[in-house]
Formats: structure tokens, sequence, C-alpha cells
């Protein structure tokens, strides 16, 4: 049983990093996409490939090192502990990133894309908006320690999720031979 667990564990890491290592290339494309279209969308296009990429890796952690069966339980545990240190992995790019590199120029880039699309409303709809402004300056006024958590807290609550659902998926009970 001990066996089982430290495995788990070692290969939630290994394919863990995996993940991590693709979410900070995924977020590398985050403040380039203020720029460029292309880049936008495939920052969007890779981050609804995660749960995908997620179930591939849980798949292949049952196939390679669990026989081709695992439980619902294991299966859910190993993705949860492989989104866990992917986020952990991710938290240190992240805090890199809004320590030294960003000086504010994601939040600047969405509040220049808030002033445009408010330019183009009418006036009546414009206060509708208050609560936007409130937001973004609520995340203008968090330090860098602060977004990193934000973010790491957002990538702990979905990878939660998927990992119900990949789990789900990928349970396989073990074929008794007769």
């Amino acid at each position: 049983m001990k066996q089982q667990q430290n495995l788990l564990i070692q290969k939630a890491m290994y394919f863990g990093t995996f993940m991590g290592i693709y979410w900070i290339l995924k977020f590398t494309l985050l403040p380039l996409g203020f720029n460029s279209a292309w880049l936008h969308f495939l920052f969007l296009g890779l981050t609804i490939y995660v749960p995908f990429l997620s179930y591939k890796l849980t798949r292949n952690y049952r196939d390679q090192f669990c026989g081709g069966s695992i439980e619902f339980s294991h299966a859910w545990l190993f993705s949860c502990c492989m989104f866990i240190f992917a986020s952990l992995l991710t938290a240190v790019a992240h805090y890199i990133y809004f320590q030294f590199l960003d000086h504010g120029f994601i939040i600047g880039k969405i509040e220049e894309t808030m002033r445009l699309f408010k330019d183009t409303l009418p006036a009546d709809q414009k206060e509708s908006l208050q609560d936007l402004d409130t937001s973004i300056a609520l995340v203008k006024s968090l330090t860098p320690i602060e977004l990193t958590i934000q973010f790491m807290g957002n990538n702990l609550f979905y990878g939660s999720l998927f990992s119900l659902i990949v789990a789900m998926i990928v349970k396989k009970k073990k074929q008794i031979k007769i």
C-alpha cells in the first residue's frame, strides 16, 4: 500500500511537471496575445485543451503504472495531485512574471480594452459597467504575490473540477479472466 502511494505521488509529480511546463508556455501567450489576435486565439485553444491533456496524462498513468485498471478514487487522487504539482510549478513562473516583467502591462491592456468597449456603448449603458471598473481597480491594487496566489487558487479549483470528470472517464475495472 505504501509503495502504491509513493508511486502515485512520484508519478503525479512527473506528469504534473509536464502539465506545469505546458501551462507556463501557454501563459507566455497571454501578454503576447494582446498584440496579436492569432496568439490570443492560440492561448484560448491551449487553455481549452487542459482538461483533455489531463485526461491523456491520467490515462497514461493508468495504462503504464496501474496495469490498465484504476479505481475512481485512485484516478481522482492522481489527477488532483498532478494539478497541485502543476499549479506549484506554474506559480513560480507567475510570480517571476508579475514581480519582474509585467509592470502593470496586462491590467493596463485590460483597462485599455474596457475603455474602447465603453466608448462604443450608449451613455445609459455605461453605468452598468461600474462594477467592472471596481474589479479592475481591485486587481490593480494586488501585489505580485497576491496575483500569484489568485492564479494558483484558480488553477487548483478548476483542476479539482476537471479531476472529478477525468476520474469518471478514466476509471477502469480489472478484467477477470476465466
